[in-house]
């Protein structure tokens, strides 16, 4: 990754726990860099946006019903598309106790 990219991901990780939600939490990082960086031209990330809110979208797409799946970069990209992403706080992603 590009040192000028980097910069915005660092101590920003989220854990998805033990779902197979990667594609959503990566997507949605990059989907808040464009946002945020890119677009809006701010000087870091601030913008928060709901890992759960992709993934129930592409689970509605992607047509892989085994139990445990993931889903894919595809589903992820005709979701964000189609529906668009909502803020973490509208449709918040559910964490362990």
């Amino acid at each position: 990754m590009p040192p000028e990219i980097r910069q915005h991901f660092n101590k920003r990780a989220k854990d998805q726990g033990e779902r197979p939600t990667c594609v959503a939490f990566a997507v949605s990082a990059l989907h808040e860099y464009w946002l945020d960086i890119c677009c809006a031209s701010k000087p870091k990330l601030d913008l928060d946006l709901s890992e759960e809110f992709l993934f129930y979208g592409c689970k509605t797409r992607d047509g892989l019903k085994r139990p445990g799946s993931g889903t894919t970069v595809v589903a992820a990209s005709e979701t964000l598309v189609s529906d668009g992403q909502c803020l973490e706080q509208l449709h918040p992603y559910p964490r362990a106790p």
